[in-house]
């Protein structure tokens, strides 16, 4: 079993370039900036991370990148879970992409996924949810109850996706027969 991790990584390219800096620069004097690559490396951003157990069913996990043209860190990540037979699992993941080129913005997103069962593992319910918190808006949540017997399961499912201003809402019913297949599975907007 492992109880920590550590890493450090950087990658080195012969042929090519892995990092590059870019800004808005008026070239031409029109008034107009355009992108324009003002340095690059054959270096990759640094990443440096590791992990942690301190139990078979928990884990902590964190990274971040280093870009060596802006020196400024490019990325960061943070991720715990938690797992028990008897209750189920938690999972929660915030990441966060720093937007170095000047056209993108900068990212910052927490995931969240849990789920349990009760009545001898025959009732169930999971939950999933994206938050952008950048955009200050859901993007993703699926809400899914279930019921399972030893011939058969019946399953329900919402979703509400809501990317870029598209908006979605899903349905879906599922009955499946162990051994066979779905049986019925019906799906809808």
């Amino acid at each position: 079993m492992e109880i920590a991790s550590f890493f450090i990584s950087q990658r080195l390219a012969l042929d090519d370039r892995l990092s590059f800096d870019r800004e808005f620069i008026d070239t031409d004097g029109d008034g107009v900036d355009e992108l324009v690559i003002v340095d690059d490396s054959r270096f990759s951003p640094v990443r440096v991370g590791g992990r942690y157990n301190p139990s078979p069913g928990s884990s902590i996990n964190v990274s971040v990148g280093y870009d060596v043209l802006e020196k400024t860190v490019s990325s960061a990540s943070l991720s715990a879970s938690l797992f028990s037979a008897r209750r189920g699992f938690l999972n929660g993941t915030w990441f966060f992409r720093n937007g170095l080129d000047g056209k993108t913005l900068n990212a910052s997103t927490l995931r969240v996924a849990g789920g349990t069962s009760f009545l001898r593992d025959k009732l169930s319910m999971a939950i999933a949810v994206n938050y952008d918190a950048t955009l200050d808006e859901f993007q993703d949540q699926r809400y899914r109850f279930g019921y399972d017997t030893q011939c058969c399961g019946i399953a329900f499912e919402i979703r509400q996706r809501d990317f870029v201003g598209t908006e979605q809402r899903e349905f879906r019913f599922v009955i499946n027969l162990r051994g066979l297949g779905n049986f019925l599975d019906i799906q809808g907007r």
